[in-house]
């Protein structure tokens, strides 16, 4: 009852100015990015990467090679590169500090919605730049669904991997989210 919601505008220019390709592949190969990789990421607080999180992040990169994860933000990294080192040490997850999301947002295949923590403007961001966002549909994401794809909304995370894996072999499907 304490809270209520502002009425906000965004502006897809100022949420996802154009960056010339070049500059989004030379990043590409910086972080070991190939063409084959489908990477799938998020940009927030390094907080918001709760071990639920990190724990469904794993289950991922454990089902499929393919997948690599790019997590960036602000604060203490302790966390979730203890979560991920594994994956670290493989090159399949990449933890990066603070960034020019208008540069790395450009890098990934598929963005994934913190949880049960939500996000709300780097979301907007993804979407903007046309990535498809992911997330949980449970009681904390409140009044955000409004801001999501409802098809990439699942109650369950065992239903959001299987959403992520259909999304990964399938280009189709995945073309159909980032014109939605």
């Amino acid at each position: 009852e304490d809270f209520f919601d502002i009425p906000v505008w965004v502006n897809r220019d100022i949420l996802a100015p154009k960056i010339e390709s070049n500059v989004i592949d030379q990043v590409k190969k910086e972080l070991d990015i190939k063409k084959s990789d489908f990477v799938i990421g998020a940009f927030n607080r390094m907080e918001k990467y709760t071990e639920p999180f990190l724990n469904f992040l794993c289950r991922l990169l454990e089902k499929d090679e393919r997948i690599k994860v790019l997590l960036a933000g602000p604060n203490n990294q302790s966390n979730v590169i203890k979560k991920l080192n594994r994956f670290i040490k493989k090159g399949r997850a990449i933890v990066l500090g603070t960034v020019d999301v208008n540069i790395l947002g450009n890098c990934i295949d598929l963005g994934v919605d913190t949880f049960p923590l939500h996000s709300g403007y780097s979301v907007l961001e993804l979407m903007a730049k046309k990535i498809p966002v992911i997330a949980i549909r449970d009681q904390f994401l409140g009044s955000l669904i409004k801001d999501r794809l409802p098809e990439a909304l699942k109650s369950k995370e065992s239903e959001l991997e299987s959403l992520v894996i259909s999304l990964v072999n399938d280009p189709i499907l995945l073309e159909s989210y980032k014109k939605k």
